[in-house]
């Protein structure tokens, strides 16, 4: 009978384990089967709209930043423009810049805030390229929140009545 409950207690374990593994694995999704990691080629596909400008820059350090860009559509119910940011081909980052809407800020740090739990402290330092993203002078200026969704920063930042959302992938190799 021991033996019996100990199998029975290691099959939950091994359930229990491969279900979590699989959630933990699950990539982030941005939007519209949008992920990270994925390819420009895969992201263009992904985004279903021949209305789009991309911007690629070469470093000196052999890296390609590229910026996919779509302007005036509509995210969360607010018009805004999106730049899809890959570095190496890899997609890496996402910037929401919401238009300048009365109330956005409010709004957007809701829907997060219900999302994602209470907002933490922005620690520049442990941004990483979010940093670069959010805003390519590398400085937040602007009253800013934080969340964290597994290896996920998403930081939302106020600018007058404007919000801008910057999500990044803080394992993305530079």
């Amino acid at each position: 009978m021991k033996k019996a409950v100990a199998a029975l207690l290691a099959l939950c374990l091994m359930i229990s384990a491969a279900v979590l593994a699989e959630e933990a694995a699950a990539p982030f999704t941005i939007r519209e089967g949008i992920t990270f990691g994925m390819s420009q080629a895969d992201l263009i596909a992904a985004l279903g709209t021949t209305h789009y400008e991309i911007d690629t820059e070469d470093t000196l350090i052999d890296l390609v930043f590229t910026e996919v860009e779509v302007e005036h559509t509509t995210v969360n119910g607010l018009r805004a423009d999106v730049k899809y940011i890959l570095l190496n081909d890899k997609l890496f980052a996402v910037h929401v810049d919401y238009d300048d809407v009365p109330g956005a800020y409010d709004q957007v740090k809701a829907m997060l805030t219900e999302k994602y739990g209470e907002s933490t402290p922005t620690d520049p330092a442990a941004l990483g390229a979010a940093l670069y993203a959010a805003d390519d002078d590398s400085k937040l200026e602007n009253q800013s929140e934080c969340w964290m969704s597994g290896n996920v920063v998403i930081l939302l930042e106020k600018d007058d009545n404007e919000a801008n959302v910057t999500l990044a992938d803080l394992t993305a190799a530079f």
